[in-house]
């Protein structure tokens, strides 16, 4: 199963795991990452070039 692969492939960043019968809905917003200095921000801490953020959205 893709779970598992996924769950033993990124243990070590991975705190907690929520599981629900077939969707879960989170109340909140990801508008700071729509910022620039916030997106910015965000590669600089992951370290990721712009040019490589294609293969790393993927």
């Amino acid at each position: 199963m893709a779970i598992e692969k996924f769950l033993e492939q990124y243990h070590n960043k991975i705190t907690g795991v929520l599981s629900t019968f077939d969707r879960i809905i989170l109340k909140g917003h990801i508008l700071p990452f729509f910022q620039k200095s916030k997106r910015h921000q965000y590669l600089f801490q992951e370290k990721v070039l712009f040019k490589d953020f294609g293969t790393y959205a993927k």
